[in-house]
Formats: structure tokens, C-alpha cells, sequence
């Protein structure tokens, strides 16, 4: 026996536009007896057909959701949805219908006044490499001092940065 899949793409034609076209087609070229009865042994005829679950594509991914509603590391989720529940033998539908991965928002960084630090700092280095599996683990990044301040009580800030390993 032919499941509903298969047979929407052998006859590139859903079931339900088969059985219309046939109580139609009966009713133009019989009389309405013929008709009804016609209707009731095509919806016998389609209860016993397998149908597959059918599920749509995946959506978009959704914006990161942070934490703080603001920046730092969240989650963002693409979804889909069941359009066909499975009948009788059918295939069952997929368990998974929402993808969520791990995503970061830049955090806009206040500018210090040159004027209450006093220091000149090279750009930063590239983020270390994470190690496989990710538990657990913080990359980070080094600026060295290009000026130092003519103050000697001020001293230079953000030399090293630590953040969380993106795992995804």
C-alpha cells in the first residue's frame, strides 16, 4: 500500500484535491445518488491511507536574547511547526521543532577620558583559542601600555580581558 507521500509525488497532487476532483467530476457525470454514495467510499478509502507527519521548514534564527535584555551572552531559536499529524502507520513526526544556539552581544564600551587615565594602549590581541568541549573554559586578550600616564598615581586599566568560550 502506497503511503500519502509517496503518492503526492507520484501524482503531484495532494489527496484531498483527488477526492474533490472525483466527488465533482461524479456529480456533473452522474446523478446525485451516484454522487453520494461516491463521497462516502472515497472518505472510507482515505481513513485507511497513511499519513506522514509533515513539518514546515525551519524559521529564521530569532535576535540574541541576552540575560540583562541589553549585551553579553544569550540564546537565540528557530522553529518549525507540525503541518500534518501522522495517521494510522505514518511516519511520526520529528521530536525537535525548536533549535536554540548560544549567541553574544557586544557590550558598547564607555570611552575613558585621556585626561583621568593618562594612558595610551595598543589594540587589543586576537581572542585565545577554546579547547575542545568548552565546559567551563574563558578565552582572553592582552593590550600592553603604549604611554603611561605622567601622573604617578594613575595607573592603566583593561590590559587583559577574560570572556566565556563561545560553545555552541
Amino acid at each position: 500500500m502506497l503511503n500519502s507521500t509517496m503518492w503526492k509525488k507520484h501524482l503531484g497532487v495532494t489527496l484531498s484535491s483527488v477526492l474533490q476532483y472525483n466527488i465533482q467530476n461524479d456529480a456533473i457525470n452522474a446523478n446525485a445518488d451516484d454522487a453520494k454514495n461516491k463521497i462516502g467510499e472515497e472518505r472510507l478509502f482515505f481513513d485507511d491511507i497513511n499519513l506522514d507527519c509533515e513539518v514546515s521548514k525551519w524559521s529564521n534564527w530569532s535576535p540574541c536574547n541576552v540575560t540583562n535584555g541589553v549585551c553579553g551572552w544569550g540564546f537565540k531559536e528557530k522553529t518549525r511547526r507540525i503541518l500534518v499529524h501522522p495517521k494510522n502507520d505514518g511516519f511520526p513526526c520529528p521530536k525537535k521543532l525548536v533549535k536554540h544556539k548560544q549567541c553574544h552581544v557586544s557590550c558598547q564600551k564607555k570611552k575613558k577620558s585621556r585626561v583621568r587615565t593618562g594612558c595610551v594602549m595598543s589594540e587589543w590581541s586576537p581572542w585565545s583559542k577554546c579547547n575542545e568541549g568548552c565546559e567551563n573554559q574563558y578565552q582572553h586578550r592582552f593590550r600592553h601600555v603604549l604611554v603611561y600616564p605622567k601622573e604617578t598615581v594613575t595607573t592603566c586599566q583593561n590590559e587583559v580581558e577574560h570572556r566565556p568560550c563561545p560553545c555552541y
